[in-house]
C-alpha cells in the first residue's frame, strides 16, 4: 500500500512539473506578436572643403576664422542626394555660418555651440529633406594668415 502511495505522489508530482514546463516553456505567448527590428542603417559623412570666414567688429575685419564642416547621413539615397547636392550645400551653410559669426552672442559662445549646429542641420534639411540629418562636426581649422 504504501509503494501504491508514493508512487501516486510521485505520478502528481511529475504530472505538475510537466504542466509548469510546457505553460512557462514550451507553449507560444498568447496575443503577443513577434517584434520585427527595422535593420540598422549605416552613416555616411558629407565633408567639405575649409570654409574661411571674417570676424567682423564695428564694421570692419578683425580676424578669420577656418570652419571645417561634416554633415553625417544615412548611406543610401540621402547620402547620394547630399553627395549630388554638395555645392549648393556648401554655399548655405557658407552663408548661415558668416551671419552666425558676425553675432556677438555666437563669438562669445564659440563657434561649436548648439545653436550653430542647430543652425545648420535646419539649412542643410532644406536641400536633403527633414530629419534626414543624424549629426553635424564643426571643427576649427585655425586662424589663416
Amino acid at each position: 500500500m504504501r509503494i501504491a502511495i508514493l508512487l501516486l505522489v510521485f505520478l502528481l508530482l511529475l504530472g505538475g512539473a510537466g504542466g509548469a514546463a510546457w505553460w512557462f516553456l514550451l507553449r507560444e505567448p498568447d496575443g503577443e506578436e513577434e517584434v520585427v527590428e527595422e535593420p540598422v542603417i549605416e552613416s555616411g559623412f558629407v565633408a567639405f572643403q575649409p570654409m574661411i570666414l571674417p570676424i567682423i567688429e564695428r564694421g570692419r575685419i578683425t580676424s578669420r576664422v577656418s570652419m571645417l564642416v561634416t554633415l553625417e547621413i544615412p548611406e543610401g539615397e540621402n547620402l547620394v542626394r547630399a553627395e549630388l547636392y554638395k555645392p549648393k550645400l556648401r554655399d548655405m551653410l557658407f552663408s548661415e555660418l558668416h551671419a552666425l559669426f558676425a553675432l556677438k552672442y555666437v563669438t562669445d559662445r564659440g563657434y561649436d555651440g548648439d545653436i550653430v549646429k542647430e543652425r545648420l542641420i535646419t539649412v542643410a534639411e532644406k536641400v536633403v529633406g527633414k530629419e534626414i540629418i543624424r549629426g553635424i562636426e564643426l571643427k576649427e581649422a585655425g586662424y589663416p594668415g
